[in-house]
Formats: structure tokens, sequence, C-alpha cells
């Protein structure tokens, strides 16, 4: 549907420029009126749908989109603060308002400065399904591609706990904001039968549609990418 209605506004403007170029108004049957009012129409249907179903769905319970994300990123915590790294600092920041145009993370950019070629994000997007999943490209329409130094930190951990490799997100999740904005980040999300929970019947997305054990996975995925980044710091001092 979002792709629907950017091309029915692409439409609209084309229809526009066609008018006023005259391309047109020898025929009898103006095709840009005709593209046009069609891409309007369309417009007016979609965002009348867009508008109902927000105001009738039920809210999502939010179990695994995104309490998994929360339980996944103090496990990390937990793993790390038996042996904290000595050569990199690492924040836990739970963005939140993910669905009002990612407005948790922009906010941390706003109120924070951050050195690009030092600094990484590891972003959990409902990790509470049957597998790990590593996600390396974000974006609907323009395609932002994950960190690669992330990417392979991700396939060498996640490999002892079956983790798969997704090419793409269907929605961009919060790191887009940092990817679009130059940094290496990277989404770690999961695939199965608990993670179409959340997408199929909102509610059942309790915490009985989480896998523990996924959330577990993701935790020490995340951990040993951690490590590595601060092997890599090592290396450099």
């Amino acid at each position: 549907m979002h792709l629907g209605l950017v091309v029915s506004m692409a439409a609209v403007l084309i229809s526009c420029l066609t008018q006023g170029s005259g391309l047109f108004e020898e025929d009898g049957f103006r095709m840009d009126f005709f593209v046009r009012w069609t891409a309007v129409a369309a417009l007016v249907c979609m965002a009348l749908h867009l508008f109902f179903q927000a105001r009738t769905e039920d809210y999502l319970l939010g179990a695994n989109d995104n309490a998994s994300g929360v339980a996944a990123l103090l496990d990390v915590a937990d793993r790390l603060a038996a042996a904290p790294p000595e050569q990199l600092d690492v924040w836990f920041v739970a963005t939140g308002a993910s669905e009002g145009w990612m407005s948790g993370m922009r906010r941390l950019f706003q109120t924070h400065a951050f050195e690009r070629r030092e600094t990484f994000f590891i972003n959990f997007d409902r990790v509470g399904g049957e597998t790990p999943v590593i996600v390396s490209g974000e974006g609907l329409l323009h395609g932002f591609h994950a960190s690669r130094r992330l990417i392979a930190m991700a396939k060498h951990s996640g490999a002892a706990y079956g983790a798969i490799h997704r090419k793409r997100a269907d929605m961009p999740s919060e790191a887009i904001v940092p990817l679009a904005r130059g940094f290496e980040a990277i989404t770690l999300s999961s695939d199965g039968q608990h993670d179409n929970a959340s997408l199929d019947d909102l509610a059942e997305e309790t915490f009985r549609s989480v896998n523990p054990a996924t959330v577990a996975a993701t935790a020490a995925i995340t951990a040993g990418i951690i490590r590595k980044l601060e092997a890599t710091a090592c290396d450099r001092a």
C-alpha cells in the first residue's frame, strides 16, 4: 500500500507535467486527465483505508514487537557485565516510538553527537521468533545496505545458533536512521511461527508467542559481535 501511495502521487505529478506541456491537447481522449483522476481516486481510497484501519484496529500487545528486543537488550547487558569491554563503550538504548516515524531513534541523534568511524548500531526488532535472522538491508523505496563488517561478524557469531540471513527487511526498522546518516548498523530479527503471531493475530502476541531461546541466541550473537569489535579496537590500538 505504501508503494501504491507513492506511485499514485507520482502519477498525479506526471499528469500535471504532461498537461502543462500540452502533450495530449490534440487528442480526443485526454490520457493525462484519466491517469490523474484515477490516481487521485486511488489516493483517497487508500487514505480512507489507512484512517479507518488506524481507528478500528486493536492495539499491538507488543510481546514480540518489541518487548522481546528489550529482553535481548537486558540479556546482552547481563552477559557483558561479567567481563566489561575495556576498549570500547557500549550504550544500551531503548528508543521506542518506532511506529511514529522512528521518533525515538531520531531523538537520540538530535541529543547526541556520534563519530561515524567509531560508532556501530546493533538493532533488535522482533527477536522472539523461531530462528534468529540477520537483516542486511533496510528501506521500502530506497534500500540501505547494512554494515558488511557487522554482517560478517553476525554470521560468524550466529553460526552456532542457526541464524539465517535475510537480504532485506519487509519494513524498515530503527536501523534505517543511522544507515541513512552513514553509520555502520545492522538489524537482528527472527523468523518462524512465533514471529508470525505478531502479524496474523494481534490477540496472540503475548509472552506465550515469544520463544525465549531465540531471544537468548540474539543476545549471544550480539555479545559475540561486541567482543569482535573490541578485538578490532585492540588491534588498532
